[in-house]
């Protein structure tokens, strides 16, 4: 569920600060970037060969998503702790949502 969250609050934040003629370049510039360390097709804590990918990757919240999934599904392969992944997540959750909806209320005055 809190991934879910998390996705609907990067979706409110990029409608809400991205201008609507310029919603293509989202998909380029953002989401492409986004979805590549987003830790889907490795798992996080095996990326001690590449220290600086480690640390772009830590910085994206869908890592979390991903680290808590293989948590719970395949719990042999290595990953972030849950714990970890559920504070990130609560946290990235109550951080975009804020902006989000700061953004669709300036949106909706303007």
């Amino acid at each position: 569920m809190l991934g879910s969250l998390l996705g609907a609050s990067l979706g409110l934040v990029m409608g809400t600060l991205v201008t609507p003629n310029r919603i293509n370049m989202v998909f380029s510039l953002v989401f492409t970037p986004l979805l590549f360390t987003g830790a889907t097709q490795y798992p996080w804590p095996t990326l001690s060969a590449l220290p600086w990918f480690k640390v772009v990757t830590a910085c994206n919240p869908m890592t979390y998503v991903s680290e808590a999934m293989r948590a719970a599904l395949v719990p042999d392969v290595p990953h972030i702790q849950p714990w970890i992944c559920l504070v990130v997540l609560v946290g990235a959750n109550t951080v975009l949502i804020w902006i989000g909806t700061r953004g669709f209320y300036r949106r909706a005055i303007d």
